[in-house]
């Protein structure tokens, strides 16, 4: 922790996870983005539980999707696998276009919890917004890790052998 001088007292920690912070170096650029990963854990779960339920579902269920629960079981655990493989790009390159896919996604997904659009129910508690804001965090971050890493100067490469 630093110390301020000026008021006599330790500063204040920052709080990591707020999607609206100032992004000024490249190691915050980068814990941005993987930060927004999780946005993507959150998505996958979510999945994952979703298709554990449809497994186990033995009526017809009505979503505009399909009727037949091994049909939508399997769409979860395709969708589940999207959103792992989405986020482990986000969390090992910080690549803008999946940070994009995963913004994009936890916003209809937000959409979709709030209204019961897609599995028939309203969803409560703080997962969609902390799912929606982690996404913006990783978006950001992403974005400030391409302008970062452009503007870097290039490294010295290493001597031959």
């Amino acid at each position: 922790m630093s110390w301020d001088p000026s008021l006599g007292r330790p500063l204040k920690r920052e709080w990591s996870w707020n999607p609206f912070q100032e992004l000024p170096t490249v190691f915050r650029a980068r814990r941005a983005a993987r930060y927004g990963a999780m946005s993507a854990g959150v998505l996958a779960g979510v999945h994952a539980l979703y298709a554990l339920r449809y497994a186990y579902h033995r009526r017809p269920v009505n979503t505009w999707v399909s009727h037949d629960p091994a049909a939508l079981s399997c769409l979860d655990l395709a969708l589940c696998a999207t959103a792992v493989a989405l986020g482990f790009v986000v969390y090992r390159r910080g690549s803008v276009w999946a940070a994009t896919t995963v913004l994009l996604w936890a916003i209809i997904e937000t959409q979709r919890w709030f209204t019961g659009a897609l599995y028939g129910h309203v969803a409560t508690g703080l997962l969609p917004y902390f799912s929606l804001m982690v996404a913006v965090l990783g978006f950001r971050g992403a974005l400030a890790l391409r302008r970062l890493s452009a503007s870097a100067p290039p490294a010295a490469s290493e001597p031959p052998m």
